[in-house]
């Protein structure tokens, strides 16, 4: 639901479950977190198609962003699209040339 994305504070959310993919990252990460506040812990889960992939590649980014397990399933999805795998390319370049 969008207007639960942005500006309510609601206490003691532990889970969310996105059922529709966010039109951006950004509108993901507010809905993401709901969970969290305040040095709370939470679990937000995103379900995921392979028509939504080109969502996928963002959602890899943000997961490894956070020093989160990203799953095979998901970033088997994001390895689809050739722009998520141009930027794995150039960062594995850029990792492999600064060592």
């Amino acid at each position: 639901m969008p207007c639960l994305a942005r500006g309510l504070d609601i206490p003691h959310i532990r889970t969310v479950v996105n059922y529709d993919v966010a039109r951006d990252i950004d509108t993901h990460t507010h809905r993401i977190g709901r969970t969290g506040r305040a040095g709370e812990k939470g679990t937000a889960y995103t379900l995921i198609t392979h028509k939504d992939k080109d969502f996928a590649g963002h959602l890899v980014r943000n997961l490894e962003g956070a020093n989160q397990t990203v799953p095979q399933d998901l970033m088997d999805i994001a390895m689809q699209v050739s722009f998520f795998l141009s930027r794995s390319f150039s960062l594995c370049v850029s990792l492999c040339l600064s060592k």
